[in-house]
């Protein structure tokens, strides 16, 4: 039994994942370096990243498991759960062990502990879906701001190449200072260290205008009803939402060597 540190990184974690399942050790803890926590009576074993290892993992799971299993996987990681690490170790353990079985174990903790986190996750990329507002940058491409309890850009952003492929996009998940950048062509997700003021473009209040309008149009004040839309529409995301917010100029701190690289 011992304590496991990998990168912080998906990968890393499958890395670790693997090499814990190779050994058959039964591991105490497994969490990312930059939060570990020392073991007095320990020493950790710090695991090195392997893609190849990574990615045959992932391919055992899907084929030997399933792919609902692999779902389970990536959307209990993008939880960013304090104990998703040793969370997915048990239940990828249990699912080589089961196979397509796993996921009907419902008395079974760790498989009840992903289920759980996959269904919070795809709440809130469902709900992200509709709540996403892009504003036009002077250079015609368009910008979102977004702040999620979750992970969920590697989730959100197939939905945006799908829905506006003709078009080039950044949606800045600012809690975690990284972005989804399209292109019209390619679609990657990147830190965001690097910062330049930004302007918007001359029909942007107007088209704020307008989200404003159409809000106050389809609202019947003598239904409404706060509760509900606080149910709904919880507060953490309405000052992302372009209908809530006031008129003004605004000039947001976007990367330095955007807004976006070229499609061609």
């Amino acid at each position: 039994m011992g304590q496991y540190i990998y990168d912080g990184t998906f990968y890393g974690l499958m890395t670790t994942i693997a090499r814990i399942l190779d050994t058959n050790d039964s591991p105490t803890s497994i969490q990312p370096v930059q939060s570990s926590t020392p073991d007095l009576f320990s020493e950790p074993v710090r695991i090195e990243t392997v893609e190849f290892v990574a990615e045959d993992l992932l391919f055992q799971i899907r084929n030997e498991i399933s792919e609902l299993a692999y779902d389970h996987v990536v959307y209990t990681f993008l939880s960013e759960h304090k104990d998703c690490e040793i969370i997915l170790y048990h239940y990828i353990h249990k699912g080589f062990i089961l196979g397509k079985k796993i996921d009907r174990m419902l008395t079974d903790k760790w498989v009840l502990k992903t289920h759980a986190l996959t269904r919070k996750v795809e709440r809130e990329v469902h709900r992200f879906k509709g709540f996403v507002r892009f504003r036009q940058l002077a250079d015609c491409s368009y910008y979102a701001t977004i702040e999620p309890q979750y992970d969920i850009l590697p989730l959100l952003a197939p939905h945006f190449v799908k829905r506006f492929a003709d078009q080039s996009w950044i949606i800045h998940d600012m809690k975690r200072s990284k972005a989804a950048i399209y292109n019209q062509k390619d679609v990657c997700i990147s830190d965001i260290s690097l910062f330049r003021d930004l302007v918007f473009s001359n029909g942007d209040e107007e088209h704020k205008r307008l989200w404003q309008q159409y809000y106050e149009t389809i609202g019947i004040k003598a239904r409404a009803n706060p509760k509900l839309r606080q149910q709904l529409m919880p507060k953490k995301y309405q000052k992302h939402l372009l209908e809530l917010q006031p008129a003004d100029k605004t000039i947001i701190q976007t990367p330095r060597n955007g807004p976006l690289p070229s499609g061609d």
